[in-house]
């Protein structure tokens, strides 16, 4: 139940997602001086699996809900954390850990981790890793640690698809034992 809802919910945004990048891409074969296919389309993959995570974050949390309607309110309050809240979050753990004034060596790299915890962090540090020239257009601390590579952006996308599902299916399970 909980695979086909996914991927029952993730076609129809995939749908919407080609359907956009499609045209971009052939306005922009058209005007621009340089288009790459292959970077447009590692972009438009990294975008597809972007659209995925809330997919799967909306059924996970679906799961604990009794109707639709608190299930919308709740994935939209997600959305919200996510992309307005997180900064505030992490503004708070600094001026927790480390006070108002930043540290000359910048944030403490666990502070730094949890920001790429964010599902919009993590597909900039995703794109930075797919499409190189990305580097240039993101300001992302740079760090030794390899819990804070690009390539991690991949795996937290990756984690982000996977646990709520896997939770929303053992929720499921729970529920259909009852």
């Amino acid at each position: 139940m909980v695979a086909g809802k996914f991927l029952g919910r993730t076609a129809v945004i995939v749908v919407a997602i080609l359907a956009g990048y499609a045209t971009a891409g052939g306005v922009s074969m058209i005007t621009a001086d340089s288009f790459s296919p292959g970077i447009f389309g590692l972009y438009t993959l990294l975008t597809l699996l972007y659209g995925a995570v809330y997919v799967a974050i909306g059924i996970g949390a679906s799961a604990f809900m009794k109707s639709r309607k608190t299930a919308f309110a709740i994935a939209i309050g997600l959305y919200m954390l996510f992309l307005l809240f997180w900064d505030v979050f992490l503004v708070l753990l600094q001026f927790a850990s480390v006070g108002q004034e930043l540290p000359e060596s910048g944030l403490p790299e666990w502070i730094q981790f949890v920001g790429l915890l964010n599902p919009a962090t993590a597909s900039g540090y995703a794109a930075r890793a797919l499409v190189p020239e990305f580097h240039a257009l993101t300001l992302f601390p740079e760090s030794d640690a390899f819990y804070l590579q690009n390539w991690v952006g991949l795996v937290v996308l990756a984690l982000w698809v996977v646990i709520p599902l896997a939770v929303g299916y053992a929720r499921f399970e729970r529920m259909d034992l009852h």
